[in-house]
């Protein structure tokens, strides 16, 4: 059995790049969701797994649905800074009871590139564009300051420094399994 595996879900992808700069830094194998069956977790005794935060879905995640948590790492990814968001009904949507006690959670911002967007990403951004605009005039918070201020652009804010805790953690708990 080998100790951990990197597993990702990403539609543009920034997941993707984060989840290659954690495989890198562990040594760990990278997997994407869409091409992993079930039975291949099985190999692994820590599963690493990043998702793309798309509404309130996280890409590729029904693969861990059955998942107890323990000995699992779950990053998400979105344009929203972390600092400033609230991700606990995005969590509470995609993750059991059981999985919100046990799994150990990052939150890391990725990007954006409205150039490349599906049709029906573009029309959920502009959707989204609305309601905070009118929302601004009433409740302005940073988070939609934030969105207002990259709408239609192309931003990147992904980083390699920010996998350092998520990294650190890693390899404390590596070290206490023995």
């Amino acid at each position: 059995m080998e100790k951990v595996a990197v597993i990702y879900g990403s539609q543009y992808g920034t997941t993707q790049k984060y989840a290659q700069w954690i495989a890198e830094s562990l040594q760990a194998p990278l997997l994407e969701a869409a091409k992993t069956k079930q039975e291949q977790l099985q190999d692994y005794e820590w599963l690493i797994f990043g998702g793309g935060l798309y509404a309130s879905g996280i890409k590729g995640f029904k693969l861990l649905k059955e998942h107890s948590g323990e000995k699992l790492i779950l990053f998400t990814v979105g344009l929203a800074d972390p600092k400033v968001t609230d991700y606990s009904s995005i969590l509470s949507h995609n993750l059991s009871s059981e999985q919100l006690q046990h799994t150990k959670i990052f939150h890391l911002r990725g990007g954006i590139d409205y150039g490349r967007l599906s049709k029906t990403h573009r029309l959920m951004m502009a959707f989204k564009k609305k309601e905070v605009e009118k929302k601004m005039s009433t409740a302005p918070n940073e988070e939609d300051r934030e969105f207002l201020a990259t709408y239609n652009q192309q931003v990147d804010f992904t980083s390699r420094e920010t996998i350092a805790p998520l990294i650190d953690y890693v390899k404390k708990e590596l070290e206490a399994d023995g």
